[in-house]
């Protein structure tokens, strides 16, 4: 008598899961076409997410407002950027200001400027002030007014005074600042989020480790705070860790194509190859960049398929070769097929170019022993060690009196 529930609620999992999955599908591929500029394609997309959909109508219909201002669809943006205001959109003012701007109501522009500076923690006052479409403003009575008011939050207040001493490397009298703000009724996670940038910049990436700790603590479910936490994270070469927080932000938000090439990188210094291999995958499927070839090349070489991995490095050096890791990623990779006269060839490019690489000048030696050179592979796994490279020292007891 139960087998007919199982069944039905067997199938109800299936359809859910294929639906989830469904509706990442299509939300990547929206923000893809997004990301990529190809405006006219990602309306398409983001239409079929938001009939389809409720999960991300409100993040979708913000993106698709910023895509139709720049097809000059600008009641369909109005329409859209509207809706991201009323739900909490705090950027959502600036392209509203734009939209303004392009149909010529210059006060109502100022107006919503002036909304963003009151609303935003964090506003980009360079960014406002180097706009070009704000340029128009600039001779205005009303813009001058603008900036003689009193519009900032406390937490951005707080956040220009840390900006300035931090610009200037005073990283004491940040923290400072960042402690005497403790008193005030501002939330304490903004604080511990400021505290551990300064950390950063100061290059002390524990304790800004331990600060973003704090401030995700109180806020678990700010996934800002988690992508700060897995750059943190990447300093301190704890890759697998970076991999769990990313893999949370993307449960959250697949269309963040940011988050998805930092988690390929952390996947393939974690050893975790496929995921890495996945992700560059997809993130390939809309982006042409060099860094995305070569890690693709260097996972590949992880996953010892060597003459694919080849294929990368290939290209690469076709259109660049003023990288010296380029050189060395193929020699490495032509040592490891055998091909010892292409290897010697281009770990010496490599060593032109960054002559106190330790592992080019490893790779160099141990093939230079392959050639039968042993006065040059020598020479080359000396300097190796001299440079840092221990390993060389077993190569050195192996190859050399």
């Amino acid at each position: 008598m139960k087998r007919p529930v199982f069944i039905s609620l067997l199938f109800a999992f299936i359809w859910n899961f294929s639906g989830a999955q469904t509706l990442e599908k299509d939300v990547v591929h929206a923000f893809g076409l997004f990301e990529s500029n190809k405006f006219e394609e990602s309306v398409l997309a983001f239409n079929q997410v938001i009939d389809r959909y409720n999960k991300y109508d409100e993040k979708c219909r913000y993106f698709r407002g910023i895509v139709q201002y720049h097809l000059q669809h600008y009641d369909a943006a109005r329409s859209d950027l509207q809706f991201a205001m009323e739900t909490g959109n705090t950027e959502s003012n600036l392209w509203m200001a734009r939209l303004c701007v392009s149909s010529g109501q210059y006060k109502e522009a100022i107006l919503f400027i002036e909304n963003y500076l009151k609303e935003s923690k964090q506003p980009d006052l360079t960014g406002i002030k180097k706009d070009s479409v704000f340029k128009k403003l600039h001779d205005s009575q009303e813009w001058f007014l603008l900036w003689q008011k009193n519009l900032f939050s406390e937490e951005s207040k707080v956040h220009e005074e840390v900006a300035f001493f931090t610009g200037k490397r005073n990283f004491e009298k940040a923290h400072e600042v960042i402690e005497t703000a403790s008193d005030q009724f501002i939330d304490n996670s903004y604080l511990y989020e400021l505290n551990s940038k300064v950390y950063f910049q100061e290059g002390i990436h524990q304790l800004a480790l331990n600060e973003i700790n704090k401030a995700i603590s109180n806020q678990p479910e700010n996934f800002a705070l988690l992508k700060l936490k897995a750059k943190y994270l990447v300093q301190l070469n704890k890759h697998f860790e970076a991999v769990e927080m990313l893999t949370k932000v993307l449960e959250d938000d697949p269309g963040d194509f940011t988050s998805r090439f930092e988690r390929a990188n952390s996947a393939y210094h974690a050893g975790e190859y496929e995921l890495a291999e996945s992700d560059l995958q997809l993130y390939m499927k809309y982006f042409d960049i060099p860094d995305a070839e070569f890690l693709m090349g260097q996972v590949l070489y992880g996953k010892t398929k060597y003459l694919e991995a080849l294929k990368y490095f290939n290209g690469l050096l076709k259109e660049d070769t003023s990288e010296a890791k380029y050189f060395l990623a193929r020699g490495m990779t032509y040592y490891q097929t055998k091909t010892y006269k292409y290897a010697a060839y281009d770990l010496s490019m490599s060593l032109d170019l960054d002559p106190n690489n330790s592992q080019a000048n490893l790779y160099l030696g141990i093939t230079q022993y392959q050639l039968g050179n042993k006065e040059l592979c020598c020479y080359y796994l000396k300097r190796a060690k001299n440079f840092g490279e221990l390993s060389a020292i077993e190569y050195l007891q192996k190859y050399c009196d």
